[in-house]
């Protein structure tokens, strides 16, 4: 099942694409399979030990090339063996989950809310979310997008073309819930949908007047 979803992957993380969410739990044990040994004795010392790989992908790769004979475990007999069972393990334990080959934007819902939502009741907290919007991409890509994380700020710009520069703004320019610049500007940033960096004709003043 899971190499179906692969053979029809078009190599994208849009939100219509099966593989995503199979390449990245494969990548997740790949990860902690043949890189996990090297913190084995720090662990030792000290179980609440975490090491987080700054670019992971680049000694994972070089290690799958080179196929080094003493970084396989030691019942391992080969390096096929080895993917084999990375890539076995990656279906067992979902009861209760959705299945990896889940379309990817059912998985990747990105719930944005206001600091106070969560110390609010559910009806009242839901006024200060933006909708669960399917997000395109992962960590690992350009459009960088998770359920719990985003862009800030996405910017396009070229110098002196800034009339053609683009940015988005997640949310709204406003951190207050009843501005109406409070969720304004989240639904271009959701869908991608290109907005000018240059400022437009004022749309709203504010006056600062001494007591």
């Amino acid at each position: 099942r899971y190499r179906a979803a692969l053979v029809d992957w078009d190599g994208t993380a849009a939100v219509d694409q099966r593989a995503v969410g199979v390449l990245l739990a494969f990548q997740a044990e790949l990860r902690e399979r043949v890189l996990g040994p090297v913190l084995e004795r720090a662990r030792e010392v000290n179980p609440g030990f975490v090491h987080t790989w700054m670019l992971v992908d680049e000694p994972l790769f070089r290690l799958l090339e080179e196929r080094p004979a003493h970084f396989l475990p030691a019942n391992v007999p080969s390096w096929t063996a080895h993917l084999r069972a990375a890539a076995e393990a990656i279906g067992r334990g979902r009861e209760g989950r959705p299945p990896l080959d889940t379309p990817w934007g059912e998985r990747n819902r990105l719930r944005a809310a206001h600091p106070f939502a969560r110390n609010l009741p559910a009806f009242l907290a839901d006024r200060l979310a933006a909708p669960a919007h399917p997000q395109p991409g992962t960590m690992q890509t350009v459009r960088v997008a998770a359920p719990a994380y985003g862009a800030s700020l996405r910017l396009v710009a070229s110098p002196g073309h800034l009339d053609e520069a683009t940015m988005h703004l997640p949310i709204g320019q406003s951190g207050h819930p009843l501005s109406p610049h409070f969720m304004d500007a989240h639904e271009a940033w959701a869908e991608g949908r290109a907005e000018p960096l240059l400022a437009g004709p004022p749309v709203s003043t504010f006056t600062l007047a001494p007591r």
